[in-house]
């Protein structure tokens, strides 16, 4: 048995990072970016196999699309790209009725070291150029995100919501995603070395 890796070592990010792709790439090959639940499965999965104790969040998270100049202009509504959970949103009711996600963004979260992981914040730019027909001329996002609260980027949200949690749990494709994925990281070419 493998001895438990050092989440704050740069050598094992990289390589869960890695192994998280190829297991998107070989279960999901036709995904184009954003499906956070999906990549947020598949980082649970990775990190619990791995023997450090991750779980699914859920909630608000938005990052800043313009530069920093602008994110304080009182009519830049749009200064923003993300997700915003809002429990009674008609959006978000419609979606749960033909059993869809709701608009709601997840990541990986490390309970002991107290971090974040998010391997889809990197799409946000693709996302908000599809989604909105808005370009980011603002700091783009890094690929991925792993850092503890005190270390988030300034002006970059997140915000757990304990409901959304409890939804996105609900729905039974977050449990499937996490069994399947589980299975490639415990036992498969997943597995670290």
């Amino acid at each position: 048995m493998t001895r438990k890796p050092d989440a704050s070592d740069p050598a094992y990010r990289e390589d869960l990072v890695c192994r998280v792709v190829g297991y998107m790439r070989r279960a999901f090959p036709h995904l184009r970016g954003g499906y956070c639940m999906h990549w947020t499965s598949a980082t649970v999965a990775a990190l619990n196999a791995d023997r450090l104790h991750a779980v699914l969040r859920a909630g608000s998270a938005a990052w800043p699309r313009v530069p920093p100049a602008q994110l304080h202009d009182d009519h830049n509504h749009l200064a923003y790209f993300g997700y915003r959970w809002h429990a009674d949103h008609p959006f978000n009711l419609t979606a749960l009725l033909i059993g869809q996600l709701p608009e709601v963004h997840t990541w990986a979260w490390l309970v002991y070291e107290e971090q974040f992981v998010d391997l889809s914040v990197g799409f946000w730019p693709e996302e908000c150029e599809f989604a909105h027909k808005l370009d980011w001329p603002g700091e783009k996002p890094p690929t991925y995100l792993w850092c503890d609260k005190k270390s988030l980027p300034k002006h970059v949200i997140y915000i757990p919501d304990r409901e959304a949690e409890d939804v996105v749990k609900q729905i039974a494709d977050a449990k499937d995603l996490v069994a399947k994925a589980m299975t490639y990281f415990e036992n498969g070419p997943g597995k670290r070395k």
